[in-house]
């Protein structure tokens, strides 16, 4: 039958890009892929660049892969994204241009600890602040400031919240991180 049709069959999109694959052995050990890509997205007609650094664990605890990315976002301009190339390649194909993005309902159990409702809602903040980062340092729409702004103003409210449950020493981190995150903004040239 997918002989019949190939004729009829065209791609979507195209990605094209160029892959540099570098390995880190980490001090504690943890071994790590760090993945470059640059090339572009076509689909008809339109082209999106891509260039991006994905980090693969390859043997370690995924709390060193964090630490490893936070400390790369500390000396370059990297933002955080989920968006798999595929998404992307897909949005621009229906040409979708990007929204601003509102926190994604978040359903609570009475069976759950407070410490997996606290994960459940800071994930809901942080895929908020994601949804809104980079339109935020490309667009003139200021929703996506002010939906940043929401996301940053929840997930402190949240750490207030459940402040008794939470490692003391990742508590303070992330409060005195998430107070200083103006500057991280103006980083990006984004002015809040």
């Amino acid at each position: 039958m997918l002989q019949k049709l190939q004729p009829h069959l065209q791609p979507v999109f195209t990605t094209l890009f160029n892959r540099e694959t570098l390995f880190l052995k980490m001090d504690s050990g943890a071994e790590v892929l760090l993945m470059i890509d640059q090339g572009d997205i076509l689909a008809h007609g339109n082209k999106l660049a891509l260039c991006e650094l994905e980090l693969e664990l390859v043997s370690g605890q995924p709390e060193e892969l964090l630490h490893l990315a936070v400390e790369l976002a500390d000396n370059l301009p990297l933002l955080p994204s989920d968006i798999s190339k595929a998404e992307r390649g897909y949005k621009l194909f229906n040409g979708e241009t990007e929204q601003p993005v509102k926190m994604p309902g978040v359903l609570l159990s009475k069976q759950q600890t407070p410490l997996a409702a606290f994960k459940a809602l800071a994930f809901a903040c942080i895929a908020q602040w994601q949804g809104n980062v980079s339109g935020a340092a490309a667009s003139d729409d200021p929703e996506f400031v002010h939906q940043l702004r929401i996301s940053q103003r929840r997930i402190r409210a949240l750490l207030r919240l459940f402040k008794p449950i939470l490692p003391q020493d990742w508590f303070v981190h992330w409060n005195k991180t998430l107070l200083t995150t103006p500057g991280f903004f103006l980083k990006y040239g984004i002015w809040m």
